[in-house]
């Protein structure tokens, strides 16, 4: 579900091919490459030279994951915010011990530093769908008597889990833990208010 290695180009997204060829190269190569990239987290246009370690393919979107020497970190950057691209002469060394995990335990790909052991009930009508895929390396599922379903998984913050949550609207129910259960008692509240509003 959450990584694909520099020769898992067959996945393509409209506008973004020729970056998928010559970033599949330069991860394969060590080369390092030299990009103008869109940031939306520092609000502006960023010049950067990186190390790019790998491709990623999450949620109909390529990602390219590089260490940054500017940050001096690992990175993760969206191919359609890419707006050029230089791949070097230069090569470099990989980290030690190998390609970093991107996305740690996060649901998808935004970790935020606590980790909670999430249990949902889903109701007959998507508990088959829902159990023959692999959402998270940590899931675990069990069928109760009555066809429901039961969900475990422990993940890296909440935000993102939760909006997977609300897309099965009625047909789940949050167990545990009681912060994600408020959150969305919260959420839904407020989303029954504001149709409401609009009713009246």
């Amino acid at each position: 579900m959450r990584a694909a290695g520099a020769r898992a180009v067959a996945h393509r997204q409209q506008g973004v091919d020729g970056l998928l060829t010559q970033l599949a190269g330069a991860v394969a190569a060590r080369r390092v490459c030299r990009l103008v990239y869109i940031s939306f987290h520092e609000r502006r246009q960023l010049r950067l030279t990186v190390h790019p370690v790998r491709l990623v393919f999450v949620q109909r979107a390529w990602y390219l994951r590089a260490f940054s020497p500017r940050f001096g970190e690992s990175r993760t950057f969206k191919l359609s915010r890419i707006k050029a691209l230089d791949v070097l002469d230069r090569t470099f060394t990989p980290p030690a011990g190998g390609p970093d995990e991107p996305f740690g335990e996060a649901w998808c790909m935004i970790p935020e530093g606590v980790c909670h052991d999430v249990r949902l009930r889903f109701d007959r009508q998507v508990a088959g769908a829902v159990a023959e895929v692999q959402w998270h390396p940590s899931q675990r599922t069990c069928w109760a008597d009555d066809g429901t379903l039961d969900f475990h998984v422990r993940v890296d913050g909440l935000s993102e889990i939760a909006s997977w949550i609300l897309s099965y609207g009625p047909h789940v129910r949050v167990l545990a833990p009681d912060a994600l259960i408020r959150r969305m008692a919260d959420t839904t509240g407020r989303m029954a208010a504001l149709y409401a509003e609009r009713g009246a």
